[in-house]
């Protein structure tokens, strides 16, 4: 819990630092999540545009969650992944296609499950802080909507690699 609030008052002071961070968008993002000594699925999330903090320097909010299951000789185990993180990204100034690069620091909130034939289940949640490396591009579609497609390393007490495309909502 303690990390939490670290996060919010990380986000809380972010934006004092410019007048032009606000709530500018909402969107979903659907993707395939690579974990570190696994087999990959498939991962959702959703994402706020917080606004910018400078030119080409914008503040996002990301919501994560993927899961996956395995089952062998008389056990089956899962471990699912919420990952709540604050992203920077910076936007390469172009003309139709957007590139751009960021990185941000988030929980990561992971929940293991093993059930053995004849034993029983055990289940063990951990909240760690992750790292995030990102790149993609976006793409205007009209408007209101944004389409982009990124690739993001994530770090934590596990690592994992998600390849994901999207789309934004402009409420402004």
């Amino acid at each position: 819990m303690k990390k939490l609030f670290i996060l919010i008052a990380i986000l809380s002071l972010t934006s004092l630092v410019s007048a032009q961070v606000g709530l500018n968008g909402v969107g979903i993002r659907l993707g395939y999540v690579d974990p570190e000594d696994m087999e990959g699925t498939l991962g959702v999330g959703t994402h706020m545009d917080l606004g910018t903090l400078m030119p080409n320097l914008g503040l996002f909010a990301y919501l994560d969650y993927w899961g996956k299951s395995e089952e062998g000789y008389g056990f089956e185990s899962s471990l699912s992944v919420i990952d709540i993180a604050a992203i920077v990204k910076y936007q390469f100034s172009t003309a139709d296609i957007k590139p751009y690069v960021g990185g941000g620091l988030g929980l990561n909130i992971a929940t293991a499950e093993v059930e053995v034939e004849g034993w029983g289940s055990n289940s063990e949640s951990e909240t760690d802080i992750s790292i995030h490396l990102l790149g993609g591009v976006a793409k205007k579609f009209s408007p209101e909507i944004d389409g982009f497609a990124e690739i993001k390393y994530s770090m934590s007490d596990g690592d994992w690699l998600t390849i994901q495309v999207g789309v934004t909502y402009s409420l402004k």
